[in-house]
């Protein structure tokens, strides 16, 4: 990808991506992990409660096990019982099935989670989503606890992807910048040595937002592939 254009990078890794071809062929993003079994609501909790503990472990560790948890225990997808769970039994079980790093601040979440969405959202995961703003509803998204750059925008695409949201100012929402995608963006030669290692990830988020474009593609949809290349390169 060296002596590719970053325009040229996001049509050849959307190409292979939507032909499963190469390193995608048997790798998937948050969105495949979303259950098959699951009603429509339940799609929409599993993202809520699961896209807030991906950070400092493996995605497909922390997907799998949770679809194994939502499967044993479908019961997860009541929020008004979640609000009343546990914590200290939570974790236990978190830990068991999803190996999180941090039970406790993971149980945390959830039942805090829980709570605010009953109370500020009537307990409805698309009701976050119910603005005529992108931008308003990530601000909607960053209220909750745990829900930072990383995984408020991870749970925004994965929402906007999973069920066929659109917003006119789609544009305006980041692209999460993650290690894999600043360093491929270093070694491909969109940014200098030294953006490398004090990065720019608004910089970074421009670079491939005006390549999507010139492409004739919506990042939401480069950003899966884009993640699983960073991760498997």
């Amino acid at each position: 990808m060296r002596n590719h254009s970053p325009e040229q990078v996001v049509k050849k890794l959307v190409r292979e991506f939507r032909a499963r071809k190469g390193v995608f062929q048997n790798r998937i993003n948050v969105e495949d992990w979303v259950p098959d079994w699951a009603n429509r609501k339940e799609k929409a909790v599993f993202l809520f409660l699961v896209t807030v503990l991906d950070y400092g472990m493996r995605s497909t560790i922390l997907y799998q096990g949770a679809n194994n948890l939502f499967k044993e225990r479908r019961a997860l997808s009541d929020l008004k019982k979640l609000s009343r769970t546990d914590e200290r039994r939570l974790a236990g079980r978190l830990l068991q099935f999803l190996h999180t790093r941090f039970p406790n601040e993971a149980a945390k979440r959830w039942v805090a989670n829980s709570q605010k969405l009953l109370a500020d959202f009537h307990g409805d995961v698309f009701e976050i989503f119910n603005e005529r703003s992108a931008v308003k509803v990530l601000e909607n998204i960053y209220q909750f606890r745990g829900f930072g750059k990383k995984t408020g925008d991870l749970f925004f695409r994965s929402m906007v992807n999973t069920f066929k949201l659109f917003y006119s100012d789609v544009d305006k929402i980041p692209m999460p910048i993650d290690r894999h995608k600043l360093r491929l963006t270093y070694e491909w030669g969109f940014i200098s040595q030294d953006e490398y290692h004090c990065p720019d990830r608004q910089k970074v988020d421009k670079i491939w937002k005006a390549a999507c474009q010139k492409a004739g593609v919506s990042w939401l949809e480069f950003d899966r592939a884009f993640w699983i290349w960073g991760v498997y390169h």
